[in-house]
């Protein structure tokens, strides 16, 4: 790009030495010098020249036409922001060049942002209109459509949010219009993404799933000493089901007693049968409580 620059300089030189040595000097004029141009617009620079030339035929030409581009008649248009180094923040301004005759005249154009209009959340192969529906464990990748899509928009700047983790949780992919979402748990919750003062939601439904088994899992340990506890714990098929752990002493409840998480409590000798429900289906221990030495 430095190249470019360089070459343009160069030729503008030339074009001031040749005028300051010519008999027939000219002075051309732009009616503007400097412009602050939105990407994708257009703007029409007239040019004049001193002494007066009605039919005059000028050669326009840019610095960086690949970031502004300009007809043979004048005709600018804004392609794109030019930043003269990666870690700019200002955006730097492109000459345009008129000359006739040894005379040559610039103006300075500055591309600005093409700003967001409106912003929609959608999700592939689905109608983000429609609530989407997933089973627990499920992952889908939702983005943002964006208008006009040749906007600059600045990606960092996009919120994602969701109204409850608990069912939906939202993973934000830097650097990119997108998110990832996980289906945690049966229920359901609005996916949101904002954008400075924009905002657009789609509904997520996470469908329940029942166990169709359950199984304690330290069935083995069925002995415990008076006073001390016992931690059951039970899995249940399929891994994604939707339903809670319920646990119950159902027999011999004066000599132990079972919490809500599955930890069995010791009393006194005897035996004692537990059950886990898990939804329609459940399991069972029969534990002896032994004295102490």
């Amino acid at each position: 790009m430095m190249k470019k620059f360089s070459i343009a300089m160069a030729v503008l030189a030339a074009m001031v030495f040749t005028a300051c040595n010519n008999n027939d000097v000219v002075v051309i004029r732009l009616d503007e010098t400097q412009l602050e141009m939105v990407k994708g617009s257009t703007k029409q620079l007239t040019a004049t020249i001193i002494p007066a030339d009605p039919g005059a035929a000028y050669e326009w030409f840019s610095s960086m036409p690949e970031y502004v581009s300009v007809s043979e008649t004048g005709l600018v248009k804004a392609e794109k922001l030019y930043y003269k180094n990666p870690t700019d923040t200002d955006v730097t301004p492109v000459s345009i060049y008129c000359k006739y005759n040894g005379g040559a005249a610039e103006c300075k154009v500055t591309v600005t942002p093409l700003d967001v209009k409106s912003i929609a959340v959608k999700v592939k192969e689905h109608d983000a209109s429609q609530a989407l529906k997933l089973n627990p464990g499920d992952i889908k990748e939702f983005y943002v459509e964006y208008t006009p899509e040749d906007a600059d928009i600045d990606f960092e700047k996009l919120e994602w949010s969701t109204s409850d983790f608990n069912y939906v949780s939202v993973k934000k992919t830097a650097g990119t219009a997108s998110a990832v979402i996980t289906a945690n748990w049966a229920g359901s919750a609005k996916i949101t993404v904002r954008y400075s003062n924009l905002e657009s939601s789609t509904d997520v439904i996470v469908n329940p799933i029942a166990a169709t088994s359950v199984s304690i899992s330290n069935k083995s340990q069925n002995t415990v000493t008076e006073g001390h506890t016992l931690k059951l714990d039970a899995s249940v098929v399929p891994a994604n089901a939707t339903v809670e752990k319920i646990w119950a002493v159902v027999e011999g409840g004066e000599y132990a007693t079972v919490s809500e998480s599955g930890l069995l409590t010791a009393l006194k000798p005897g035996t004692v049968k537990v059950r886990v429900n898990a939804g329609m289906v459940s399991d069972e221990i029969t534990i002896t409580v032994k004295a102490k030495n």
